[in-house]
């Protein structure tokens, strides 16, 4: 941005844009980026014993900011800055258009020049809404020539011998001022510039075929020409045609109209956002829902991991910064994104079984707050298994709802907050402990993980909502397989060597262990019957024989159930 080729380029494509007349119709005098050789200097009114204090500075965004404060006292009132004497070559053009941003005060803008003694300057007044960039056009007839405050009748301004350009708070009040100067340029054409709508300024401009037909086929172009504002990266055509063949091809395809909907979207901030208000920023909010990072680095200004080869197009309805590529956010759902990771099997299985895959696939804008495969393993053994179960389906969707947030909440957005509502209609607080991030006391992990309809915050433990109870677990097969044969081998021998009570209560504590960590999913309802049943003593079994047989046949059914329904091994 800062080399003399962008900026040729850049005052090209804006003359054309703006419907300005053509390349060399307007000559930037200033723009506090690389170009000024304009020798600023300080006038206060102490000059005349006045008390206003006021003084300019270069930014860091690139401007010049004039400010201080004006006092009436001693009869004062004013503070200027301008440029030291030197010739200007202004003759044939017919204004000087500045860009600024105001306190909501009204300054002048000076002019002295060579003809006119040192005692006369010429004023034209600036008026300035508080916070807001403004491009103003002042002809050449619109100054006045005054001396020490007042108006004269003459002599007229002679554009040719104009010198020196200036600022000027004297409006009569006291009090701090500040008034940024981004560029100061003269021009050719009329007062008023001919600003269109973002549509018809790229329409016009002609380096924005695809782009245009891109946001016809994702149904775009209404929002385009809307009231706005807002500020559009617009890739040119030859960005486009940057991208692989058949991947532009796809995306224009009605099926894709989603995908292509996010791509552009994701090139579109709410607001008139100016290259100098992006400077001090590290990332934007799309419209798309996602971010979109930003840096200056190596001479250029990058957003997306594309250049912006020329900035600050206004518009009716917002501005254009013109980029070099197609930026391309996260296309994958939270379920994509869930599950290329790899380390959130146990999540997406528990969403699967709560009813809640759908919504993570295709539903949202959500914002997650996920568990971990090692969250999940975390929790007393057998919980994951038992939530898991049929009958503790709406147990397990409280618990991911609290899981859940609606909208895009980013993690700046959400400590500023300081909590957030979950679907579940909970709350949960977020803030930073121990030198981390956290929600409800869960260490976030890794923070604004994009995705298509929404974003993840990767956690370290499960949350649980108040009031919610952990279902009783549930053994799972390989542990029950180990039960039975731990008591077959264990009861065997006593059997065989005539100690068959020993046996009995073995065989018997097995059936109960079985029973009492749940078997709704584990065995078949015949199954289980049978384990319920043989744990009734029959009578006249005076030395447990025929009771220690009736255990053994059911836990044996118990083994074979397992093994023929292939459950060892599997996770529940």
């Amino acid at each position: 941005m800062n080399g003399s080729i962008n900026r040729l380029l850049g005052a090209a494509l804006a003359a054309l844009l703006l419907g300005s007349p053509a390349l060399g119709e307007e000559r930037v005098l200033a723009d506090f980026a690389g170009q000024d050789e304009l020798r600023w200097q300080t006038v206060n009114d102490n000059v005349m014993g006045g008390k206003s204090q006021g003084d300019f500075q270069t930014t860091d965004r690139g401007t010049l900011l004039f400010s201080g404060t004006t006092s009436l006292r001693n009869n004062g009132g004013f503070s200027s800055i301008r440029t030291r004497r030197q010739p200007l070559d202004l003759k044939g053009y017919d204004g000087l258009e500045v860009r600024v941003r105001g306190d909501g005060r009204t300054y002048k803008v000076a002019l002295r020049t060579s003809r006119a003694t040192r005692w006369i300057s010429y004023w034209a007044e600036l008026p300035t809404v508080a916070g807001e960039w403004q491009v103003t056009r002042i002809p050449f007839d619109a100054w006045v020539p005054t001396s020490f405050g007042r108006k004269l009748r003459g002599p007229a301004l002679s554009v040719a011998s104009i010198n020196s350009v200036g600022f000027m708070i004297y409006d009569k009040q006291a009090g701090e001022f500040s008034l940024e100067v981004d560029r100061i340029a003269a021009y050719r054409g009329p007062a008023t510039p001919q600003v269109q709508s973002i549509v018809e300024t790229a329409t016009g401009a002609g380096a924005f075929g695809t782009l245009l037909t891109a946001a016809k086929a994702a149904g775009l172009v209404e929002a385009l020409q809307g009231p706005g504002p807002i500020t559009l990266f617009a890739p040119t055509d030859d960005a486009f045609a940057a991208l692989p063949a058949d991947q532009l091809a796809a995306l224009l395809k009605p099926e894709n109209r989603d995908q292509l909907r996010t791509i552009l979207t994701y090139h579109v901030v709410p607001g008139s956002v100016a290259l100098t208000d992006m400077l001090r920023a590290r990332s934007l909010d799309t419209l798309s829902g996602q971010r979109v990072p930003v840096a200056a680095e190596e001479g250029s200004f990058r957003i997306g991991g594309a250049i912006v080869t020329s900035a600050d197009l206004a518009c009716t309805n917002g501005m254009i910064h013109v980029v070099d590529r197609v930026m391309m956010p996260e296309l994958d759902s939270l379920a994509e994104v869930a599950t290329k990771a790899g380390t959130f099997q146990t999540l997406l299985a528990a969403a699967k079984a709560a009813g809640l895959a759908e919504a993570l696939a295709n539903g949202g804008p959500f914002t997650v707050f996920a568990p971990t495969d090692e969250a999940f393993a975390a929790l007393p053994a057998g919980t994951v298994e038992a939530l898991l179960r049929p009958g503790q389906r709406d147990t397990l969707v409280r618990i991911l709802k609290h899981h859940l947030v609606s909208g895009t909440v980013f993690a700046d957005q959400a400590v500023r907050a300081g909590a957030a509502e979950t679907l579940a209609g909970t709350n949960v607080e977020l803030a930073y402990a121990e030198g981390r991030l956290q929600v409800a006391g869960a260490a976030i992990a890794a923070a604004d993980v994009p995705a298509r309809n929404g974003v993840i915050h990767v956690i370290d433990r499960v949350l649980l909502p108040p009031d919610t109870a952990l279902p009783k677990t549930l053994i799972a097969p390989p542990g029950a397989l180990r039960i039975i044969e731990d008591a077959v081998r264990e009861g065997v021998p006593l059997f065989n060597g005539g100690d068959q009570p020993a046996c009995r209560t073995i065989y018997e504590t097995a059936v109960r262990s079985l029973l009492d960590r749940g078997v709704e999913d584990l065995f078949s309802e015949r199954v289980e019957a049978r384990l319920r049943e043989s744990l009734t003593r029959p009578k006249h079994d005076r030395r447990a024989v025929r009771h220690a047989w009736k255990l053994r046949h059911a836990l044996d059914a118990a083994r074979h159930h397992l093994r023929s329904t292939n459950a060892i091994g599997v996770a529940r």
